[in-house]
């Protein structure tokens, strides 16, 4: 690796730390390669047709009859992937059930594929990790782990997982839409027990957001 003038890496350095990002540095599988870049621009055609079908009123209505905006179509394809369906927003026409069938089974095979891929990012780095302790070991140093050492993963995760539910609580509990004059304001109980039942992927469908910048809150967190 070389570095220029002032301390800035050269066209070497930039070069091997783009091939980091796609094989790793130690060989293991690095973060991008050719079916991960595929995976995103599925993502992303999936993104925009939903947006386009679901703002279409030929396609799913509102309460009031009326074409729904982007934040309802967000909060809509966020149920969808998350498999929530609180039921509060689904299509009515033939032609709308027909367009959410596809796109449903769609959907499952576009965040299947991202999901595995995510498994074999973990895996490959988890492997990548186990190499290194046994290399260690075979060169005689004595490798020990800490409790938070061994369990980082499912600790981040947990934290992660609450943090989540913490944030839901308070803007469920206390955010007011001034414009429109509507707040969410849930209680206490209703805030967390809404928070669980989503983040988990159940969805009764009982409590559900009643302001747009809820619903957009909704489906990014759930997301």
């Amino acid at each position: 690796t070389s570095v220029g003038p002032g301390g800035h890496c050269s066209s070497q350095c930039w070069c091997a730390s783009s091939v980091n990002l796609v094989s790793g540095p130690n060989g293991e599988a690095g973060l991008f390669n050719k079916e991960r870049f595929i995976m995103a621009g599925g993502t992303v055609l999936w993104v925009v047709v939903g947006l386009c079908a679901y703002t279409s009123a030929a396609v799913v209505n509102d309460a009031e009859g009326g074409s729904l905006t982007y934040c309802q179509a967000i909060y809509l394809m966020s149920q969808i992937i998350t498999t929530t369906g609180y039921g509060d927003i689904t299509p009515k026409s033939e032609l709308g059930m027909l367009f959410s069938t596809f796109y449903i089974l769609v959907s499952a095979l576009v965040f299947s594929g991202i999901l595995m891929e995510l498994i074999d990012y973990v895996v490959d780095k988890q492997q990548s990790q186990v190499d290194n302790a046994l290399s260690q070991m075979l060169d005689g140093q004595e490798v020990s782990q800490s409790f938070l050492q061994r369990h980082t993963n499912l600790l981040m995760a947990s934290l992660f997982f609450g943090l989540s539910a913490l944030v839901w609580m308070f803007f469920f509990m206390f955010y007011c839409d001034e414009e429109a004059g509507i707040c969410e304001g849930l209680t206490l109980v209703q805030a967390f027990y809404f928070a669980i039942v989503t983040l988990c992927g159940v969805g009764f469908g009982d409590i559900v957001p009643r302001t747009q910048a809820g619903e957009l809150f909704a489906a990014g967190v759930s997301v």
